[in-house]
């Protein structure tokens, strides 16, 4: 079974406070956006199916002044998110949970959703 190729292209921070987006699995694919920033950058979300793969390649988005952090990964025809780390069932991304395509990264205070690139 092919996986579907999901991207993040478009980065927007709208909290108070400065965001740190990383991937596990390449030490290039970071970026951190101060308050209320957008930047365009390439990520791909990663498939992943067991805790290994997870601490391995997860996408990891933490707040940098709170202390907090959210983890998005792609699990069969679904972008999920987790505040606590892997969920075999972990929660759909709010707004675009399909997977393939390119999509926009919100990131609120108390959530994270993926868009259409406008």
């Amino acid at each position: 079974m092919a996986l579907n190729i999901t991207a993040i292209k478009k980065i927007v921070n709208r909290t108070n406070q400065s965001v740190e987006v990383r991937k596990r699995d390449n030490l290039n694919d970071i970026v951190i956006l101060k308050p209320f920033w957008e930047v365009c950058q390439e990520i791909w979300i990663p498939g992943i199916v067991n805790q290994q793969e997870f601490d391995d390649k997860v996408i990891e988005i933490s707040y940098l002044r709170d202390n907090k952090r959210m983890f998005m990964w792609q699990l069969g025809n679904k972008v999920r998110f987790s505040k606590f780390g892997f969920d075999i069932s972990g929660k759909p991304v709010d707004g675009i949970c399909a997977t393939d395509g390119d999509r926009m990264l919100i990131i609120d205070e108390n959530s994270i959703s993926l868009e259409l690139i406008r």
